[in-house]
């Protein structure tokens, strides 16, 4: 009988039942936090990564122009992944936030934290909006909405504490069985998975994304990867799933000769009245208390340093144009000092950029942005060719800094690193700025229907989620205003009578709640 029940049980999770519908179209998302362009073809080029070049490099359609959002970071563009926002809009500015107004600190990075990002995402995610739909997500911390939400448990934590992080990687994979299991229940096969994958930018962090660590990292995801598609094509759902391939961000080699402390100069220089946001902890009374002795509250990261000012009213309202411009002022010669004191410009910053209006408006913020290039007061109606940063930065970086600081939780003044350096000590690899290296990722269609090319059509993280929503037949269940935009019609797919269709052709299949 024991026997009987382990066979029964393992076959559950391997083999489908011969009632489960199977969906016309469907799609599985593999994401892989900090994974560079240049090591996923470097590998895949040398044999490598025979899993990603036979279903995504020789069979997809690539996007070679394709970029994370700012800030350039995992919780901010894993939110943009599901909702099709830019961080501003969808409220999850980084991968920690203050928010003046409560006032309170949050951190994803904790582990008993990084959950709480799903209560923060401000728009409904693609899993809601596909509903009734059935959907899998698989290790990732945002995930609300979806029909099974796996994430790690004891072992797995465990796992995460003592480094092993491809262990991780494995046991995402290995969900596979779970939606196997899942589909079974449900007499039913998901229309959505979404498979994360967090070592390759853990290893990333650690050793550098030149290391010999990134890439074995990179190679045991192409295991996994490797795992879930056999299960898929052995289940025969492989040839109606729409497979792809991206990242939220890439991973910067910071050498330990470019790694700066701007925190340790301005606490010398400010005392008491400056603090770093992780420190307002207790009672909301006793943080209030707290913050009523500080200036300047600083939530800074590896590539990027977030001020936010206290108003001359106090901390309950914005502070105006002109003190945030003088606090800019200061710190810049402060960091000036420390760093390059015969220099105009700090050679570890790319830019700082300030709200430049009374108040955060909500038809557009008016900013300030400082660089070694000069000085631009940029307005509502300003467009990437009207600043220096114009020709500099992918398409679309203007309107998200612009969103970015239009929100109470981003800081009023934002510091960004230039490429290569960093704004923490301690690691070899960094990311979280807005360069275009850091925000470069994969990004990879493919399915049978597809005609394998690639395209330098500049794309964004957003775009995914109204494009995987149009494949799954719910494009009138796509929300008005979305940053992001269907991919459909890019990329080229054979309609039902064989021929490669100008636009999208998508049956809307999508039912209506």
């Amino acid at each position: 009988m024991l026997y009987l029940c382990l066979v029964v049980g393992c076959s559950a999770r391997n083999t489908l039942r011969p009632d489960v519908n199977i969906p016309e179209r469907s799609a599985v998302i593999f994401f892989v936090d900090g994974l560079n362009t240049e090591s996923l073809d470097k590998l895949a080029n040398a044999g490598r990564l025979p899993t990603l070049k036979r279903y995504f490099i020789d069979r997809g359609v690539r996007f070679t122009h394709a970029y994370g959002c700012i800030p350039s970071d995992t919780y901010p563009n894993s939110a943009s992944l599901l909702t099709g926002l830019v961080p501003g809009r969808h409220g999850v500015v980084g991968n920690e936030w203050f928010d003046r107004a409560l006032p309170t600190h949050t951190d994803y990075t904790k582990a008993f934290t990084y959950r709480a990002v799903n209560y923060h995402v401000q728009a409904p995610t693609i899993y809601e909006l596909i509903r009734p739909l059935r959907s899998i997500s698989m290790q990732c911390a945002t995930a609300r909405g979806s029909s099974v939400d796996r994430h790690g448990g004891i072992i797995e934590g465990l796992q995460w504490v003592g480094g092993n992080f491809s262990a991780i990687d494995s046991f995402s994979s290995n969900g596979v069985h779970d939606a196997i299991e899942a589909a079974n229940n449900w007499r039913e096969w998901p229309a959505l998975q979404m498979y994360y994958f967090p070592a390759v930018d853990k290893y990333g962090h650690e050793f550098g994304p030149q290391s010999r660590e990134y890439d074995h990292a990179i190679e045991h995801v192409d295991r996994c990867i490797g795992h879930v598609v056999a299960n898929l094509n052995q289940l025969g759902v492989l040839e109606n799933t729409l497979l792809v391939l991206l990242s939220d961000h890439a991973q910067m080699l910071t050498p330990e000769a470019q790694q700066f402390a701007p925190m340790r100069d301005l606490t010398s220089h400010y005392g008491n009245r400056l603090a770093v946001s992780n420190l307002l902890t207790g009672t909301p009374q006793h943080r209030y208390k707290k913050l009523r002795e500080k200036d300047i509250i600083a939530v800074p990261f590896r590539r990027r340093l977030e001020l936010h000012v206290r108003g001359k009213a106090g901390w309950g309202v914005p502070a105006d144009a002109a003190t945030i411009a003088e606090v800019a002022g200061e710190v810049l010669s402060v960091l000036r000092e420390s760093t390059t004191p015969n220099d105009t410009w700090p050679a570890y910053i790319e830019m700082m950029s300030m709200r430049a209006d009374d108040g955060v408006a909500n038809d557009g913020t008016r900013l300030r942005i400082l660089s070694a290039a000069g000085e631009h007061t940029i307005d509502a109606d300003h467009t990437d060719a009207d600043w220096f940063g114009g020709d500099l930065y992918p398409p679309g970086t203007l309107g998200e800094l612009r969103a970015l600081m239009q929100h109470r939780r981003a800081g009023d003044i934002q510091i960004f690193a230039t490429p290569g350096f960093a704004m923490l000590k301690g690691e070899d690899g960094g990311h979280g700025s807005l360069s275009p290296a850091e925000r470069h990722i994969p990004l990879i269609f493919s399915a049978n229907e597809l005609t394998p090319r690639r395209t330098e059509t500049p794309v964004r993280i957003v775009d995914v989620m109204p494009t995987m929503m149009e494949w799954l037949g719910c494009r009138e269940s796509i929300p008005p205003g979305l940053d992001g935009r269907s991919l459909i019609p890019s990329l080229r797919y054979l309609n039902s009578r064989g021929v490669e269709a100008k636009d999208s052709e998508a049956a809307q299949n999508c039912p209506r709640s």
